[in-house]
């Protein structure tokens, strides 16, 4: 680390382990690997409920029901109220919630969508790779014949391949370490784990591209997204959707691209809005 980041650039987790291995609050009432009951309301049991709601937030389906997000809503008002309390800060208890600002809110649209691609669309791609290159079935028994280099969340999506013989459950970080390890493609031009250079244009760099590009969103301390970075940001992701959908032989009109600027210019309703926190949070789940 070349210098100290400021405040502001701290992520969360980082913030967590600063604040539990320095001491820098009293010891929980609970161990901190158990949820406090709803009595304990000391700062150390808010900051452990934020730990399990951020959790309960990356478990979640696709389809959030307007019951859990309220009750998401719930938990993280009165979380937020008692810190507010405990800083000796003005809590808002208004009958009617403060609009974000417009800045705000396009900031949050901007980076939804571009998590959306990441997210949603890069998996299908990496996973379409795989399965265009080697069957189900194969891929499992290569793994099998390594079974010990998996961890136990990666062997339970693994076992899908035999069980259904899909790809459905490989995410980005599991699909890209097969594609490498098991050598399912020719590997990029400028090696594995490196970026690739502007000119380089393989299905292994894009695959890379894809790689870097999630982990730049993955690791940012806010969902501060400028016009011109989004639309920088997009403009490589048609690239890349374009090349794969020559790759796949893909009809233009229904193709990777496509997919791409649809998600660009979809109206943001307020279904989607609300699933800003969510495509956020799932973006930073994964580090590769």
């Amino acid at each position: 680390m070349e210098k100290l980041p400021t405040m502001t650039d701290l992520q969360s987790n980082y913030v967590i382990k600063i604040i539990r291995f320095e001491s820098l609050v009293p010891e929980p009432s609970s161990q901190w690997d158990v949820l406090p009951d709803e009595h304990h309301k000391e700062i150390t049991d808010e900051i452990k409920r934020i730990i399990f709601t951020t959790n309960d937030v990356l478990h979640m389906g696709e389809n959030v029901s307007n019951t859990s997000y309220e009750t998401f809503k719930g938990k993280v008002e009165g979380i937020v109220a008692r810190i507010d309390s405990y800083l000796d800060l003005e809590s808002f208890t208004g009958t009617t919630t403060p609009s974000l600002s417009d800045i705000e809110i396009q900031n949050g649209e901007r980076f939804a969508r571009i998590g959306w691609v990441i997210v949603d669309l890069f998996p299908k791609i990496l996973r379409a790779v795989i399965q265009k290159q080697i069957s189900a079935g194969f891929l499992y028994k290569l793994c099998s014949d390594n079974w010990n280099l998996f961890t136990y969340e990666e062997q339970n999506k693994l076992n899908s391949l035999k069980s259904s013989k899909t790809y459905d459950l490989l995410d980005i970080p599991l699909a890209y370490r097969l594609l490498r390890q098991f050598g399912i493609i020719n590997e990029p031009t400028n090696k594995w784990g490196k970026p690739p250079s502007r000119t380089d244009s393989s299905t292994g760099d894009d695959i890379e591209r894809i790689r870097f590009l999630r982990n730049n969103y993955a690791h940012r301390s806010n969902i501060n997204v400028t016009q011109s970075e989004f639309d920088t940001t997009f403009s490589t992701f048609k690239e890349i959707c374009h090349r794969m959908d020559k790759y796949f032989n893909n009809d233009c009109a229904s193709g990777y691209e496509n997919d791409v600027s649809r998600i660009k210019t979809t109206p943001m309703d307020n279904q989607l809005r609300q699933k800003i926190p969510k495509i956020s949070s799932r973006v930073r789940k994964y580090e590769m």
